[in-house]
């Protein structure tokens, strides 16, 4: 019966019975049952998983929702990476993405206005509160990350 931290945070009027049913419903027809035990302290879902489909259920979540990473070691360069946007205004530069690894460790991912500049807006600068708005970059939001370095380079490490 492993715990697994999905790739969903629980906010808002959200509950986690909400949750629990819509996981349930997800892998109706499979020997398998989904239990909410509990978040992690950024708000990220854990699940118990157990039942005799249990390896197909784990599957099941991974493909359609996302696994966070069980360390931050499991970040490799040139892997995607999904997490959520935090501190879309607090930074006038920067966005961070929370990529949910490990119980232990909080990892946030750092993409700079630069980057958002060569990849969304051909190269246009535009001040960072109007790239949030345009592109709808808001706490929360999913967002996959492309690892070009290190994990150490791009992703700061928070106990």
């Amino acid at each position: 019966m492993p715990i697994v931290t999905i790739l969903e945070k629980l906010y808002g009027s959200y509950s986690p019975t909400t949750f629990e049913k819509i996981f349930s419903d997800l892998i109706i027809g499979l020997k398998a049952q989904l239990c909410f035990v509990g978040t992690t302290d950024r708000g990220w879902i854990q699940l118990d998983v157990s039942g005799a489909d249990e390896t197909a259920v784990l599957s099941l979540l991974e493909r359609e929702i996302g696994l966070a990473p069980d360390s931050s070691d499991n970040f490799k360069k040139f892997s995607v990476m999904q997490g959520k946007i935090i501190f879309s205004n607090k930074n006038e530069k920067k966005l961070y993405v929370d990529l949910g690894a490990g119980s232990l460790n909080v990892c946030d991912a750092v993409v700079s206005d630069k980057l958002f500049y060569t990849q969304l807006t051909d190269g246009q600068e535009i001040p960072h509160k109007k790239l949030v708005e345009l592109f709808c970059l808001y706490d929360n939001f999913p967002l996959e990350i492309f690892c070009q370095c290190n994990h150490h380079q791009n992703i700061f490490h928070h106990s």
